[in-house]
C-alpha cells in the first residue's frame, strides 16, 4: 500500500513538473509575440518617416 501511494506521489509531481514547464513555454511564446509586434511597430514608424521625407 505504502509503495502505491509513493508511486502515485511521484507521478503527481512529474505532471506538476511538467504543467510549470508548459507555463514558462507559453510565457517565452507570449515574449516572442510581443517582440515581434515591437518589430512590426518600428517598421511602421520607419515606413512613416520615409512619406514624411519624401513629402
Amino acid at each position: 500500500m505504502n509503495q502505491i501511494e509513493m508511486n502515485q506521489i511521484e507521478m503527481n509531481q512529474i505532471e506538476m513538473n511538467q504543467i510549470e514547464m508548459n507555463q514558462i513555454e507559453m510565457n517565452q511564446i507570449e515574449m516572442n509575440q510581443i517582440e515581434m509586434n515591437q518589430t512590426e511597430m518600428n517598421q511602421t514608424e520607419i515606413d512613416q518617416i520615409q512619406m514624411n521625407w519624401k513629402g
